[in-house]
């Protein structure tokens, strides 16, 4: 199952608070994994901009930030 689908579960349920609904969302929505963006030699997490570590053999799969997974593909 993908997120967008969770997503609209969680929006179609009738069972969960209005509250919950919101939590659930902002939780599915931070596991989506974002792409790292490039600036000369360094590069940055595509959500919050924090630095990652990108070594030959190495490479951070999630932000130390943010916590979001990242897609190096």
């Amino acid at each position: 199952m993908t997120n967008d689908f969770l997503i609209g579960a969680i929006r179609a349920s009738r069972d969960l608070h209005p509250q919950v609904k919101t939590e659930l969302e902002e939780i599915l929505n931070r596991a989506e994994p974002v792409k790292p963006k490039r600036v000369r030699d360094l590069v940055f997490c595509g959500y919050c901009e924090d630095e990652l570590f990108e070594g030959s053999m190495i490479k951070d799969n999630y932000c130390q930030k943010c916590g979001r997974p990242v897609d190096w593909t």
